[in-house]
């Protein structure tokens, strides 16, 4: 979703131009997300682009908060593949290991989906009516 974005119902003088309130000037956000097998979701929001320091703020953050070793299936990003990120999984091996995903999958990507989904769903409902009193 962008900052710009406006949904919702709007009204107009008849004769005159609907003017739509937007937020302001534009602004972006990115998300990097992790979903468990028991239904768990961990995620950080962050401006700048993926880059390799990013990541390695994201799995300490994973590593920190895990009780158990975790299993982590990452695309082919290149953040994923740098030597930093090699070195902290040689570090932490017996708490985190990565699996990478084949160069195009994104019928694997589950947590793509679940945002996209997400944002679908976090769009208001003006189909239901209201009671006449």
């Amino acid at each position: 979703m962008k900052s710009d974005h406006s949904f919702g119902r709007s009204y107009r003088i008849k004769g005159q131009k609907p003017v739509l309130k937007k937020s302001g000037s534009r602004f972006s956000c990115n998300v990097i997300s992790m979903l468990s097998s028991k239904d768990t979701m961990r995620f950080m929001t962050f401006k700048e682009n993926l880059t390799k320091e990013v990541f390695l703020q994201f799995l300490g953050r994973m590593i920190r908060k895990a009780r158990r070793k975790i299993f982590l299936i990452v695309d082919n990003h290149r953040a994923n593949h740098a030597k930093k990120v090699k070195n902290l999984l040689a570090k932490n091996h017996r708490r985190i290991e990565l699996f990478h995903l084949p160069p195009y999958c994104n019928e694997f990507k589950v947590c793509g989906f679940f945002m996209a989904n997400s944002v679908e769903y976090a769009k208001p409902d003006y189909s239901t009516t209201f009671p006449s009193w």
